[in-house]
């Protein structure tokens, strides 16, 4: 472990022997924004041809890095490189949110966005020739909504959609979601005054 000076500032990658790295793979477009995520299939022709596949999907807490080193310096609540270990099918996913935004989300867009993720997770796991075992999704701080979204919000709950890979199936069927805001009605009272200021710039005072 060399420390921060001994790490690329743009991406950093741990996959196990013999996976395969598929970036930059975009899973939603809007606004002239291209969101993307980092895929990690284990290896073809091997158990995973044999049996299902547990896919785990990962949507970053920074939306101005997906895999870049400060989210394995200050932040380190990465999951996915263990569960590759494993022999899951992971991805990184890029915060539904562009830059500069901060801890806002625009619904039901954030949804659309969210579920297109995991249609492309499987999209890709099917691409690679393996049997989807079901999929799970991982968020922390402001991701953990994003991820409850994924889990809970499925199109009976919020009709109309857009997004690649429309066939494929959105279902999510576990959800790790830690320090999160889960009430988003209790922003209306935010705790901070810069918390206030930016929710009010992104959906107008509650008040």
């Amino acid at each position: 472990w060399a420390g921060p000076p001994g790490i690329a500032a743009d991406r950093c990658f741990i996959l196990p022997a013999g996976y395969r790295l598929m970036p930059d793979v975009p899973y939603y477009e809007a606004a002239g924004h291209r969101f993307a995520m980092d895929v990690w299939m284990p290896p073809a022709g091997g158990a995973g041809q044999a049996a299902p596949v547990p896919c785990v999907l990962q949507f970053a807490h920074n939306n101005a890095e997906r895999m870049a080193a400060p989210n394995f310096i200050r932040y380190r609540d990465t999951l996915i490189e263990g569960l590759a270990s494993l022999g899951f099918a992971v991805a990184m996913a890029d915060h539904p949110t562009p830059p500069p935004g901060i801890s806002t989300y625009q619904v039901p867009d954030v949804i659309y966005k969210a579920r297109a993720a995991v249609r492309t997770l499987r999209a890709q796991a099917h691409a690679a020739g393996l049997t989807v075992g079901g999929v799970g999704v991982i968020g922390f701080s402001r991701a953990g909504a994003v991820a409850a979204f994924a889990a809970l919000a499925g199109p009976e709950q919020v009709p109309g959609d857009a997004g690649p890979h429309r066939d494929c199936d959105e279902s999510v069927q576990a959800a790790l979601c830690a320090s999160g805001k889960y009430d988003l009605l209790a922003l209306a009272d935010p705790p901070t005054p810069q918390m206030g200021r930016t929710l009010a710039a992104a959906w107008g005072d509650p008040r």
